[in-house]
């Protein structure tokens, strides 16, 4: 090499670098002599080689394939089946067959997933025993290949298939307020019961940020969104946000993403819950309304704490006191939601553009709902157990 050749092919190896294309840039000085400015080049050198037997280290952790068969039911020890999968065994069964994954004598039905080493038959039974565990802990494809079986691309295409399904049909089509207004009168009665000062009360609203990796950040290099959209001041950094609504029964409702710097009000604006209040009141001449934090626009179908110089009155101290302890429900359900599911909390794992985010948090609320059905929660407790008996997870599931 002469010498201006030496420099040209070095200053591309430094810009390959700096484009983290550390395997090319490898190739290239690896074939180039010394250039006299001491230990540089080959501490870059050392350090190109150390990034290239990493990533071929990872690439061949992710092709690891794991000799034992699926993973069933059976093969988990009963005392760590529900730490692992938030459900009893008995409960997964019962979601099996609901779902229609069993066959006529209760085996589990087969399906047939591509992976890179050809169709690979996957049992239902494996599919939602995949998304129980994907979901209850931030843990990776690879980190589950002992215990569940398969490869690191059948475990993949087993997760994206399950979340899909139970998105498509029992999430998405389940998310709707107005469907349960033949319970709004027993809503208001149980609600009035326990302290709340309006009559026509049926549920509690609050909005819920959850925080996302940044669009273009080291995680999230190649997604062409605008960061500045999801920022939240507030919160001091990028997320979603969603609307939730809670009712006495335990059922939570979702609705969302929404960008991260958009304020509460302007999201309920855009769900249905205002349009099916309407509704029922201009067409059935029924009034009902949600009651939510001061950050919502008071109106005619949705009343809020009170702020500002009136929440320091007597009258507005006894208003926020009374109204207080039931309005946190629905920050209960939020918290239990990120506790038993809290794959859908860890950052790294939430990157728009290349993981749909909004509808594994959909598939986490329909779970919690599940949970509640069948083992309660806190606002069964709270408002009593015979709204939670009047309701079972088949009846649960038929609303579709």
């Amino acid at each position: 090499f002469k010498s201006g050749e030496r420099y040209k092919l070095t200053s591309i190896a430094l810009i390959l670098v700096q484009t983290m294309l550390f395997r090319e840039a490898f190739q290239i000085l690896r074939r180039l002599p010394p250039l006299g400015f001491g230990d540089a080049q080959q501490a870059l050198l050392h350090s190109c080689a150390s990034f290239t037997l990493a990533t071929a280290r990872l690439w061949k952790m992710r092709q690891r394939r794991s000799n034992k068969p699926y993973a069933l039911i059976n093969d988990f020890d009963p005392d760590e089946f529900i730490r692992k999968f938030r459900f009893r065994p008995e409960h997964v069964r019962l979601m099996l067959s609901l779902f229609g994954w069993l066959d006529a004598n209760g085996n589990s039905k087969v399906e047939r997933l591509e992976e890179q080493s050809g169709v690979q038959c996957v049992p239902n039974e494996t599919i939602l025993l995949i998304v129980l565990r994907c979901l209850a802990r931030p843990l990776s494809f690879e980190d589950i290949i002992d215990e569940m079986g398969g490869s690191r691309t059948g475990i993949a295409r087993a997760f994206d298939f399950g979340t899909f399904f139970i998105y498509e049909k029992f999430a998405k089509p389940l998310n709707n307020f107005y469907a349960w207004r033949n319970w709004f009168d027993e809503f208001t009665e149980v609600i009035w019961q326990k302290g709340c000062l309006f009559r026509n009360c049926v549920s509690f609203v609050d909005g819920v940020f959850f925080r996302i990796c940044r669009p273009g950040g080291a995680k999230n290099v190649h997604a062409q969104i605008n960061q500045r959209v999801f920022y939240n001041g507030y919160e001091k950094c990028h997320g979603i946000k969603y609307i939730g609504s809670v009712f006495p029964n335990g059922i939570l409702l979702l609705w969302g993403p929404f960008y991260g710097s958009e304020h509460d009000s302007p999201c309920l604006a855009k769900t249905p819950i205002l349009a099916a209040l309407r509704r029922l009141f201009y067409r059935m001449g029924r009034w009902y309304l949600v009651f939510g934090d001061s950050a919502f626009a008071m109106t005619r179908f949705v009343q809020r704490m009170i702020k500002g110089p009136a929440a320091h009155t007597a009258q507005g101290q006894a208003f926020n006191g009374a109204m207080a302890p039931l309005r946190v429900d629905i920050e209960h359900a939020f918290r239990d939601v990120q506790r038993d599911w809290s794959g859908v909390k860890w950052v790294p794992g939430q990157c728009l553009g290349l993981r749909p985010v909004g509808r594994y948090t959909h598939v986490c609320i329909f779970l919690h709902n599940c949970m509640g059905l069948l083992c309660g929660n806190l606002q069964t407790a709270k408002f009593g157990q015979e709204l939670m008996g009047r309701l079972t997870l088949a009846e649960y599931l038929a609303h579709v």
